[in-house]
């Protein structure tokens, strides 16, 4: 009778363990899908972040573009002002010797 507890608690203790693995093992399925959407999503949002700052380098670099042909313009518009006011100018003669 005694062998008979001993072996009706050691069966008990193994279904038992039995369970808790399964039960283990379906909560790791679950998070292993979980962590697949979570790679997902990140990823997602990691892709959302890379557009977003490459939309801000390429307005930035197209602000400093206009402001550098500007500035290129107003380079060219002094040049020529300068040219002019040069050649309206006469140089005194040079003394020859």
């Amino acid at each position: 009778m005694e062998c008979l507890l001993i072996l009706l608690g050691i069966v008990s203790i193994f279904i038992l363990a039995i369970f808790t693995i399964i039960r283990m093992m379906y909560h790791i399925n679950k998070l292993k899908y979980e962590l697949k959407l979570a790679k997902i999503t990140s990823q997602r949002d990691l892709d959302r972040l890379a557009d977003k700052i490459n939309q801000l380098a390429n307005k930035d670099s197209s602000y400093y573009l206009s402001e550098v042909d500007k500035l290129d313009k107003l380079q060219k518009t002094f040049a020529k002002l300068i040219d002019s006011q040069i050649d309206k100018t006469e140089l005194p003669p040079t003394p020859t010797n």
